[in-house]
């Protein structure tokens, strides 16, 4: 990734979740901030050390010129990787600095399917078919950019040409997008389980959708905390964000929201393969995407809050012992109180996680 010390600041929560002692190396570019001077080389230093400290093998770096701007320092990142790759390096993955793996297990399970020994360019696209359209079929950053060591070993020997093609693209990751296409036969492989998450409004649908969710985009301003949202992977592994179903009504999103359904006979008969249309996006003159279509369909008109739905939503997350407690709260209003709802997740005897005996399945 490339970023300023600041952001990246802010960005460790998240990263020491996903990242720490998995042996997988991080390279961060370090840029100037939009306002002030360079970080001290002091200052990266320390802060390299701490990171190292806390189970982060991490190397924060210069950009390879000063006079770089950020689609440079986002495209460069692809030498610098392959530069400093071992011999069993299989895979180059570049992204945003608030991009967020929920699960390595899942992700590298989806990297299982494909022989890094062949040129593989892995991604997802945009949500949002306005800005496909706009950009093109290529891997957004946010969501992350995979490239096989084949393909990365490809871009470093046409890395000049490419740079030097640099004005033809608005973004990093269209930069990539250019290079590969335009030195390989290479297209893109898209994984829907790869979130941009380009989208407006509330990313509720999404979330409680029960589908894979291999990585997550824009958390940092939506007031998503992912780092707690994913805490309970301690305990149950691969299960953030899988639904469980409570008596006839009542369905856990875990790690995001606990959502009871009132006025249904029962919660199933909501066409839960189907996302709740939650989100809002941008449309495209005179094509037949309503916005969304090809990337989280099939889905549900929004339900009323409070009426229809009354959604609990993660307050906190913490580690207690030998379990993790989870704490959802849904926010009283005209002078109500609020409701809090205590879930603790532990382990058996059996190394199973404790939980509902009913469990709706992923889509």
């Amino acid at each position: 990734m490339a970023t300023t010390l600041e952001r990246l600041e802010d960005t460790i929560p998240s990263i020491t979740r996903w990242l720490a002692y998995t042996q997988a190396k991080l390279f961060v570019i370090i840029r100037k901030p939009e306002e002030g001077p360079w970080p001290k080389p002091e200052e990266v230093s320390q802060r390299q050390a701490r990171l190292r400290k806390d189970g982060l093998d991490v190397s924060l770096v210069p950009p390879m010129s000063k006079k770089e701007i950020y689609t440079e320092n986002f495209f460069s990142l692809a030498k610098i990787m392959y530069s400093s790759r071992k011999n069993n390096t299989e895979w180059f993955i570049l992204m945003d600095d608030d991009t967020f793996f929920p699960s390595m297990t899942s992700l590298v399970s989806m990297l299982h399917k494909y022989d890094a020994t062949q040129q593989y360019y892995i991604g997802g696209l945009s949500e949002k078919w306005w800005s496909v359209a706009r950009y093109g079929y290529m891997a957004f950053g946010g969501a992350g950019i995979f490239l096989s060591r084949a393909l990365a070993k490809t871009i470093d020997q046409v890395y000049e040409t490419c740079q030097g093609e640099m004005h033809k693209a608005a973004g990093g990751d269209e930069r990539v997008m250019r290079c590969v296409y335009e030195h390989t036969d290479i297209k893109l492989t898209n994984e829907p389980g790869l979130h941009q998450m380009d989208i407006g409004g509330d990313y509720s649908g999404i979330y409680e959708s029960g589908r894979t969710l291999l990585s997550l985009h824009h958390w940092k301003g939506g007031n998503y905390p992912v780092d707690l949202m994913s805490l309970v992977a301690d305990i149950c592994g691969d299960c953030v964000f899988q639904r469980w179903l409570f008596g006839h009504d009542t369905v856990l999103s875990n790690g995001y929201s606990i959502a009871i359904y009132p006025k249904s006979e029962h919660a199933e008969s909501l066409d839960f393969h189907k996302a709740e249309e939650t989100w809002t996006s941008d449309t495209v003159e005179e094509s037949v995407n309503p916005g969304t279509a090809h990337s989280l369909s099939p889905a549900r008109p929004k339900l009323a809050l409070d009426e229809e739905k009354i959604q609990y939503k993660l307050l906190e997350s913490a580690i207690v012992g030998d379990c993790v407690r989870q704490s959802y709260v849904h926010r009283g209003k005209d002078g109500e109180m609020d409701t809090l709802l205590v879930l603790f997740w532990s382990r058996e005897k059996s190394n199973k996680a404790t939980r509902s005996d009913l469990k709706l399945p992923r889509t």
